[in-house]
């Protein structure tokens, strides 16, 4: 029996792109009980501590954002370089058989590998605007899952996107993924409107220092709400003593644990956009007020905010207009006076959620891999992969050619030839199978890297693909995947590998291959393999 697949979900930098890894590990679980989920991050305590919580694995791959001056180059080199070197040991070793993307630093070295290693990945891109690195990624990928449908237009032709909608942590997905959004009192509440700020888990210096001096500004407008202010590490003493400088009664703390219920129970709150805080106040359907990181060169926040506003009518402040807590003030007034206009915003933003985003991303996933729910019964699949000089025996060529070529013409019947198309980027290969499958009738078609096995696949539809697994340009098992993503019927395929280990049998397997040698072999046994599943 063969093994049960291992999953990498990578993430990591923030935690906005660790929770959705959350609700996405919960869904394969659901479809393959046995299978086993490790996240990946960059290390922090906080990431350790929130993804072993939630009972799962937790792996860490060093690396580092891209550096805003000269000063942190060295660091984002060794990181990011450490980074690619454990990418690669976590693969081999822990035996990954997939690999989703969430974005975030620690994503980078983890995609990079599993491009160069063979290992399919899939990418779940949160943010309206994505990543350079990751519009690179997009071209082999298996599938590329997209929060908003926007975004497509942003990733080159031909990537394989699927959009499935913005997916929020557990705890959103939960509260908000069977109910409608909306405010309910919790224990304790005294009726009053609540104004939540959050500050970010490592702190956004901006809110922290600006958001008392806003609320005091506002005066009689924020007089009747409870104002609750997450600050992140290292700010709580600093920001509860502007609080009560500018004499405002709010609470103050480091984290939200339960920031959903927290939401259930708000009416406006104060953030920074990324995607995943997009996704969960479009499920609580809380009216937000953006303020983008100004520190931030990718514009990731930006084009978030811009995707909002034009959605549902979120404001946005810029950091960088002058004094921030006046801007602060001015846009907040009218949300805190305006019930009707909060609960326009509100509404819009119930319509721009997907409950069962994560759910479908799973779902897209599995369909791109031709994995099956544990419930459906299995389809069979077919594949060919090569990894070094085949051992030809010359007197099966001469067996192949009495069977297949002189008692034909002694009988004088016309026969059709069965069509084996060989994905190989080495001529010796290439040239002792051609010799093999010729001396026994088959017909035989060449293609010399992934690309041109797909384009040779489509235009001729052989019936058998052979394939390797390491060529230029695309691997085998992404040929094996597209293949089976985008075509019906198929043909089949088999895999001859000269690697001793399980982890490649066992994914080809998950992929439903239907033959697998291990080289050295008689040339006999790939024939027999051939007859199996073609005839001829």
């Amino acid at each position: 029996m063969a093994r049960a697949p291992h999953i990498l979900i990578a993430g990591g930098g923030s935690l906005g792109s660790i929770y959705p890894g959350l609700s996405i590990a919960r869904q394969f679980q659901e479809r393959m009980p046995g299978a086993r989920v490790t996240i990946a991050g960059d290390g922090r305590a906080i990431e350790r501590h929130t993804v072993r919580g939630a009972g799962l694995r937790y792996s860490t791959v060093p690396s580092s954002r891209f550096p805003t001056c000269m000063l942190e180059a060295p660091r984002y080199v060794l990181r990011n370089a450490a980074g690619w070197c454990v990418a690669h040991w976590l693969l081999r070793e822990q035996e990954i058989d997939l690999v989703i993307s969430l974005g975030g630093h620690a994503a980078g070295p983890m995609v990079r590998a599993a491009r160069a290693s063979g290992v399919p990945y899939a990418i779940v891109e949160q943010d309206c605007l994505p990543y350079p690195a990751t519009r690179d990624a997009t071209r082999d990928a298996s599938v590329v899952c997209l929060a908003q449908d926007e975004t497509a237009a942003r990733l080159p032709m031909g990537a394989p996107v699927r959009w499935t909608g913005p997916v929020g942590r557990p705890g959103f997905e939960d509260d908000f993924g069977h109910c409608p959004g909306g405010r309910l009192p919790m224990a304790g509440d005294d009726g009053r409107p609540r104004l939540v700020v959050l500050g970010g888990v490592a702190g956004a210096t901006s809110l922290n220092e600006s958001m008392p001096e806003a609320i005091k500004r506002l005066g009689a407008a924020a007089a009747n709400w409870q104002v609750v202010h997450q600050t992140g590490d290292g700010w709580l003493t600093a920001t509860e003593s502007r609080y009560a400088a500018v004499g405002v009664n709010a609470l103050v703390v480091t984290y939200i644990d339960e920031l959903a219920h927290l939401a259930r129970s708000s009416d406006l709150i104060v953030c920074r956009p990324s995607g995943s805080t997009l996704a969960e106040v479009s499920l609580a359907g809380l009216p937000a007020v953006f303020v983008p990181d100004s520190r931030r060169r990718d514009g990731l926040h930006e084009a978030n905010a811009q995707f909002a506003a034009l959605r549902t009518g979120c404001p946005t402040v810029n950091e960088n207009d002058g004094d921030l807590a006046a801007s602060l003030a001015g846009c907040l007034r009218p949300l805190l006076e305006d019930e009707a206009r909060r609960d326009t915003i509100a509404e819009r933003l119930r319509k721009m959620a997907r409950p069962e985003a994560s759910a479908l991303v799973a779902d897209a996933v599995c369909e791109a891999l031709g994995v099956l729910a544990v419930a459906e019964p299995p389809r069979l699949r077919l594949a060919v992969v090569f990894f070094v000089p085949v051992v030809v025996n010359f007197f099966s060529l001469a067996r192949g050619w009495v069977s297949g070529g002189w008692v034909a013409l002694q009988t004088g019947k016309a026969t059709t030839a069965k069509r084996v198309l060989l994905v190989d980027d080495d001529a010796e290969i290439i040239e002792s199978l051609r010799l093999a499958l010729e001396a026994n009738g088959y017909e035989v078609l060449v293609a010399r890297d992934g690309n041109q096995g797909l384009a040779l696949t489509e235009r001729e539809n052989p019936d058998l693909v052979i394939l390797d697994m390491m060529m230029p340009k695309r691997s085998g098992f992404l040929v094996l995947e597209r293949l089976r993503r985008t075509q019906e019927d198929s043909p089949p395929v088999i895999m001859i590998t000269a690697n001793e280990g399980n982890r490649h049998k066992a994914y080809a397997e998950m992929l439903g291959v239907d033959e697998y040698l291990r080289k050295p072999f008689p040339m006999d046994k790939l024939l027999e393999s051939v007859k199996r599943l073609v005839g001829g």
